[in-house]
């Protein structure tokens, strides 16, 4: 039977339904082979409509492994490759989370930066962090690719933004003139996560107007 054909926009309405109902990252998307993910195997056509959504929100959490590297090696050889029409998943990515539990070197995070280096001064739209953060992801992202930010969050529990610091120091002196929304959890760490899901006193946003 062949695959059902629609117009590409319908698609695209029809996808993002499904993005907004689960909002997965890219990985749970893989992983746990969303609705969303097992459209985008249906045909061409659904896979260029599903791809920008799938790989809109990349979270890295827990730990850097092995995965982490090959998934770098694959988007830098995607990257790299002169076939026209190639797809680049790397520039869908509009939202970074990153909640990095474990106390790593700061060498562990080079897939990380790999990924990161792949993507354009324009390309993120939404950040979300969680403290502390080694300084070399920070620098590759204030404020290279910070320009066209309009949500940037904390997770401060780790009280790096509590006092002047040089880690303070590199986001707040690269505030980028298009953030619209700044979120700032001043939580402890045991509560943190009710405290991030729910209206807490701890929790602030800030609203700048055009």
């Amino acid at each position: 039977m062949p695959t059902p054909t629609l117009p590409f926009d319908i698609l695209t309405s029809i996808f993002k339904v499904f993005y907004q109902w689960s909002m997965h990252s890219t990985i749970e998307n893989h992983i746990f082979h969303t609705d969303l993910f097992n459209c985008s195997l249906v045909s061409h056509d659904w896979r260029a409509a599903a791809l920008p959504l799938l790989w809109m929100t990349l979270k890295i959490y827990q730990f850097i492994d092995k995965g982490w590297q090959r998934l770098a090696d694959s988007l830098v050889a995607e990257c790299a490759s002169t076939i026209q029409g190639k797809i680049n998943r790397a520039s869908y990515i509009t939202n970074i989370k990153m909640y990095t539990y474990q106390n790593l070197r700061s060498d562990s995070y080079a897939p990380i930066i790999r990924i990161l280096n792949l993507l354009q001064a324009s390309q993120l739209r939404n950040i979300e962090v969680e403290t502390p953060l080694p300084d070399n992801i920070l620098q590759t992202i204030f404020p290279a690719l910070s320009h066209s930010l309009e949500s940037l969050s904390f997770v401060d529990s780790n009280k790096q933004f509590r006092t002047c610091t040089p880690y303070s120091d590199i986001v707040l002196q690269n505030f980028p003139k298009s953030l619209r929304k700044l979120k700032y959890f001043a939580s402890d760490r045991t509560v943190q996560f009710k405290k991030h899901f729910c209206t807490a006193e701890t929790a602030y946003t800030l609203s700048f107007k055009p």
